[in-house]
């Protein structure tokens, strides 16, 4: 069983998207996504000993990058509506 301290690291990446998202600064995002997946590589050859070549870490690190897309993209959409001008 995955214990719940290998979902930390991930879920605190995810908040640190979605803060850039509310934000709204999307270049710092296109930088914070590499370094991110970086990170989530180091940590998994560091701690588990698994090379960053492996298949299943390549599938992780994708699944990671959509992950941080998604919370993004909803940082993003939250950011467009609390920003928007009145229409009237």
């Amino acid at each position: 069983m995955i214990p719940f301290s290998a979902f930390v690291p991930p879920l605190i990446l995810g908040a640190v998207a979605m803060y850039i998202g509310l934000r709204g600064y999307i270049r710092l995002y296109l930088y914070y996504v590499p370094l991110s997946l970086v990170i989530i590589a180091a940590l998994l050859w560091l701690s588990l000993g698994v090379p960053p070549y492996n298949n299943s870490v390549i599938v992780a690190l994708l699944a990671m990058g959509l992950f941080l897309c998604a919370c993004f993209g909803m940082g993003w959409v939250i950011h467009r509506i609390l920003t928007r001008k009145s229409r009237t």
